[in-house]
């Protein structure tokens, strides 16, 4: 089994990345993964106007899948999710499910234990799921944040643990990266 740290990350999905770590088909890796703001909220305090949008969605990888080749599907089977202790929410105006709707910006920190997620009184069952997930595009580059043909930004809840996952392969090793986990 192979590990990769999150300091072994991209920011988008491109043929050009080098890979961090290379293996072979069936092999087990675990993904060490990075808040989707890449830990730069320390605090509820910290203003939006402080972060470096370009440290989004950070994905661990790219991995060089050993025998993937352009036209073939590469299988990710998601045996489990461990998430931290705390998760991070932002509410960003003009970002996201609330779209053009007109309130201030805020950043809340939520407490993760025992299987829930503690948010301003409540206690939510932990469903955790991958945001970010996919391969490299046959050329050019696509931001991590961004979803497409090959993955990426799909936010899409089935994507948990016992999922199995179908990508195309565009490049050879398919350059396979993940991150962008929720609790819920």
């Amino acid at each position: 089994m192979k590990v990769v740290t999150k300091d072994k990350g991209v920011y988008s999905f491109s043929p050009a990345h080098k890979p961090v770590e290379y293996v072979k088909p069936g092999e087990l890796i675990i993904l060490e993964t990075e808040d989707a703001v890449g830990g730069q909220i320390k605090s509820e305090d910290t203003p939006l106007e402080s972060i470096d949008w370009s440290r989004v969605n950070k994905a661990t990888g790219p991995i060089y899948v050993e025998g993937a080749e352009k036209g073939d599907t590469l299988v990710v089977d998601i045996l489990d999710i461990e998430v931290a202790d705390r998760g991070v929410i932002l509410v960003v105006p003009g970002a996201g499910i609330l779209g053009d709707s007109k309130f201030e910006p805020r950043v809340k920190i939520a407490e993760i234990r025992d299987g829930l997620v503690l948010f301003d009184g409540l206690r939510l069952p932990m469903r955790p799921m991958i945001g970010t997930i996919g391969v490299a595009p046959e050329k050019g580059e696509i931001p991590t944040a961004t979803p497409h043909r090959h993955g990426g930004n799909m936010d899409c809840v089935e994507v948990m643990r016992g999922a199995r996952l179908y990508l195309p392969v565009f490049v050879d090793g398919a350059l396979f990266a993940a991150g962008d986990l929720h609790a819920i």
